[in-house]
């Protein structure tokens, strides 16, 4: 089986051409890259168009599929990880080929990578950090004004101490 081109949604070529054996896509694709195209031919040139296919994608297939006539098949969004894609033909007279191997990786989007997910923690802290820094800064100012109220209220009651304790003396000094 021979690998005639691969594909992605963008119609970015990765391979344009034709290979034999084990074939590799670039070990790491992006994942935009997330939808791909292969497109394949078999070496059996008797009676090509009865040449059945079949596949199968290891990481996200668990079996082939039906053998077919098609020389494409398409993933559509794929996750990030490691896939092996498989590839039998089998010619008019039952002959199976060997199989075709395609590996390739699918990389996470930037939002799923080690290095996003330190950076949500660490946003995450920083979150949690000023909004305990401004709690704080708010009780501590409630705090202030209340002691200010305080503090007010006991010069007030003083003074009036000091007004009752006049009007008593008054008292006292007229009732002698």
């Amino acid at each position: 089986i021979l690998v005639r081109k691969i594909s992605t949604k963008k119609d970015s070529v990765l391979f344009d051409g034709a290979m034999m054996d084990d074939f590799v896509v670039p070990s790491e694709l992006k994942y935009s890259y997330n939808e791909l195209t292969v497109e394949f031919t078999s070496n059996y040139f008797n009676q090509e168009d009865k040449t059945l296919y079949r596949y199968k994608l290891e990481g996200a297939d668990t079996s082939f599929s039906a053998w077919q006539t098609d020389r494409k098949v398409k993933f559509n969004n794929l996750h990030e990880g490691s896939y092996k894609l498989i590839v039998q033909a089998k010619n008019s007279y039952q002959q199976q080929s060997k199989d075709l191997i395609v590996e390739f990786k699918i990389l996470p989007p930037w939002y799923r990578t080690l290095a996003a997910y330190i950076l949500y923690v660490i946003g995450f802290g920083l979150i949690v950090f000023f909004a305990i820094r401004i709690a704080s800064y708010r009780l501590k100012q409630q705090n202030k004004h209340l002691d200010a109220l305080v503090k007010q209220r006991t010069k007030e009651i003083e003074h009036k101490n000091e007004e009752l304790k006049e009007q008593n003396e008054q008292i006292l000094h007229q009732k002698q």
